[in-house]
């Protein structure tokens, strides 16, 4: 399975591509994810259980659910890749629940006009009249609506059978960024620190330690944008114990020290995905 880390990159990360017969293999990343169809059939797993998708037809996939896309037939599909930073109101239910069954239909909605839409013009002079940002999200907003309406969603536990790795990736999110730590994972799961160290870095392709800081630092750079916050305490709140080894990290995953990120610098991170501040931060 691949994990794909550098998705999405920005906490308000968002992106809208036309997929023509899309196959991709099993994979799973932090960003949310949602595919319409727009003509042909497609087929999907989310987690192990397959799904058959016909025209206006949407299936949406939460952060950290493995997933893969087939296309036996021509077909075309528009896929939505967005950060939890684009939807806090459905990520604030979505941390802790789920939907067991997330396909919908878009049939007699706002969205499906769009789509029609589309499928009349062309995506490409769609995109066109769709230049504004805010017109884009407003077109995923309407589609998320009719899920909201139309499925259910349920606790999410950490489930005994899912893969070693969602459950590593929702502990973490779990935890306190000054209580994540190596030892308190393979506590939790009841795992040997050395097998958790080890299939951590095959799985991922980056050792623990790394992703943490990865995690860490994305969490700063979310709480620097409160112009209240003082750099050390900061560093403080996301586990750092130095103020050195905080702007080393924090340099070295983005490329520009925290001073320069206040100043209003931004850089355009490639290996950090998008991270959502845990309650009580």
């Amino acid at each position: 399975m691949l994990y794909e880390g550098y998705r999405s990159g920005l906490d308000n990360a968002f992106h809208m591509h036309l997929v023509d017969n899309f196959n991709f293999p099993l994979h799973m990343h932090r960003s949310y994810e949602l595919i319409v169809v727009l003509d042909g059939k497609m087929s999907a797993t989310v987690n192990g259980t397959g799904y058959d998708l016909h025209p206006g037809e949407a299936l949406i996939v939460f952060p950290y659910r493995s997933h893969s896309y087939s296309s036996t037939m021509p077909s075309k599909a528009l896929l939505f890749i967005f950060s939890a930073g684009v939807v806090p109101f459905l990520h604030r239910r979505g941390k802790k629940m789920f939907p067991p069954y997330p396909v919908f239909s878009l049939k007699d909605s706002g969205a499906m006009r769009m789509i029609d839409r589309i499928n009349e013009i062309g995506y490409d002079i769609f995109e066109d009249e769709l230049d504004d940002p805010f017109m884009k999200k407003g077109f995923l907003y309407s589609v998320i609506g009719n899920f909201m309406k139309q499925c259910r969603l349920e606790q999410r536990e950490i489930d005994p059978d899912a893969t070693l790795l969602e459950r590593i990736l929702i502990l973490i999110d779990s935890l306190p960024p000054d209580r994540i730590s190596l030892r308190t994972v393979a506590e939790q799961l009841k795992y040997e620190y050395s097998y958790i160290s080890k299939y951590f870095r095959q799985t991922v392709g980056i050792t623990f330690t790394m992703y943490v800081n990865q995690y860490r630092i994305h969490i700063a750079c979310h709480l620097l944008q409160d112009e209240k916050c003082k750099i050390i305490d900061v560093a403080m709140r996301v586990g750092y114990n130095s103020l050195r080894s905080f702007n080393g990290n924090f340099k070295k995953m983005t490329g520009i020290t925290p001073g320069q990120f206040i100043a209003g610098e931004r850089p355009e991170w490639a290996s950090v995905g998008p991270i959502v501040v845990p309650d009580g931060l």
